[in-house]
């Protein structure tokens, strides 16, 4: 179309944005596969985007990148539309009463959340109120870290919907394997080590969040907090890599206390569920399940190690390499299940 902003040749684009607007993208094979290798996969706000410049390069190069500006009739107004595949997005106009909250709004009650759990963590390993109270802290901070991983969630990708557009860009999102993390960990013995991913999670919301409020809200407790911030912000990727490590040995506790009364080997089973989805979608993790592995290899190739423990290992480490399905995860990333 030419100039203006004015579309020429209105039948052609109505007829493709008709095509757009009714194609079943979740049984598109092209599509599907497309959207497996999007990494990151994109926030649900801008799923429409790559569909449309995927639409338009593989079905119908006549469709406009851009939805109409006319508004659309919406069959459920009460609620925005994140682009499914029988449905195209349409933002929610300003006046709409169900808009999402506010994102300051949202990443205050975040903050909050990680802070408190942090409170909670401190009075779990410091009994000030006794050994009874701590045990119920260390839940009330897995409680917390939870409600904050969907508090996230909802900030960056809007309310749940059940679409399998929503599930597959969700669960590439660290927010939600951490809600499965919760999960087992809360109905689990209290173990200490669990609680370190969690903070270093929380360190890096809550400075992601600090950082995107506090200049506008607080300016002079941003300039006391952001040589603190930006500290946190620079080592990320350190602290990811030192998260992705605790993952790993975490399981190996598991599995061994599973075999004393401490442990349990429903936590472990379900643990290594947890794990089998980092490995598939995460770098950190994976890369360091790589290290430990090749770590294990070098303390075990001495020639005073028994063979037997040698042979152990690596039937050991076969049956792992056969759990988080090795030969498929580079194909099958995106569209793991956790269960």
């Amino acid at each position: 179309y030419m100039g203006g902003g004015h579309r020429n040749f209105p039948s052609m684009e109505g007829e493709a944005e008709k095509k757009y607007t009714t194609h079943d993208f979740s049984a598109d094979q092209k599509w599907q596969s497309y959207l497996n290798n999007l990494y990151p996969m994109p926030p649900m706000n801008k799923m429409d985007k790559f569909k449309r410049k995927w639409f338009k390069q593989n079905v119908d190069s006549s469709l406009s990148l851009e939805p109409p500006v006319a508004p659309q009739t919406a069959p459920r107004p009460s609620a925005p539309s994140y682009a499914t595949g029988s449905a195209s997005y349409s933002a929610p106009p300003s006046s709409t009463p169900t808009a999402p909250p506010k994102l300051a709004s949202l990443a205050n009650l975040q903050v909050a959340l990680y802070l408190l759990m942090i409170v909670c963590g401190v009075l779990y390993l410091i009994p000030l109120l006794g050994m009874e109270s701590a045990q119920s802290f260390y839940r009330r901070m897995i409680l917390c870290a939870m409600a904050a991983s969907a508090v996230n969630l909802v900030s960056q990708f809007g309310m749940p919907k059940f679409s399998q557009d929503y599930l597959r860009v969700i669960l590439m999102d660290d927010s939600a394997h951490f809600l499965f993390y919760g999960l087992v960990f809360y109905s689990s013995q209290p173990i200490s080590a669990a609680m370190a991913p969690l903070v270093i999670t929380g360190l890096i919301n809550m400075a992601d969040q600090l950082k995107a409020v506090l200049p506008v809200f607080a300016p002079a407790i941003y300039s006391k907090l952001s040589g603190r911030i930006q500290q946190v912000i620079a080592n990320r990727m350190l602290l990811l890599q030192y998260r992705g490590l605790i993952e790993v040995v975490l399981a190996f506790v598991l599995i061994i206390f599973s075999f004393t009364p401490a442990g349990s080997f429903l936590t472990a089973m379900m643990y290594l569920q947890f794990v089998r989805l980092r490995y598939m979608i995460s770098a950190f993790t994976r890369s360091a399940c790589h290290d430990v592995g090749a770590k294990i290899d070098g303390w075990l190739s001495y020639p005073m190690v028994p063979s037997l423990l040698r042979t152990g290992w690596n039937k050991v480490k076969s049956l792992l390499a056969g759990f988080v399905n090795t030969d498929q995860q580079a194909s099958q990333r995106p569209s793991c299940t956790i269960m």
